[in-house]
């Protein structure tokens, strides 16, 4: 985890993505991690619900298309 963002919006996401997608926990934590972590380094805030909506909608879907792992 990152100390831009807070284990509950970690946990949040990953949530999301194994809603979204249907992947394992261990998967949707990996990709959590990931697209949190991206939004921070873009200069986006990973505590701004929308935006982590938004990316778990378009990146993480680009992604798990892409096989990613």
């Amino acid at each position: 985890m990152s100390k831009f963002y807070t284990p509950y919006i970690e946990g949040k996401t990953g949530a999301l993505i194994i809603e979204s997608y249907g992947v394992s926990p261990e998967y949707a934590r990996r990709l959590a991690v990931n697209v949190l972590d991206g939004i921070e380094s873009h200069g986006g805030n990973p505590e701004d619900w929308e935006t982590v909506k938004e990316a778990v909608r378009v990146v993480v879907a680009a992604w798990i298309n892409a096989g990613a792992t």
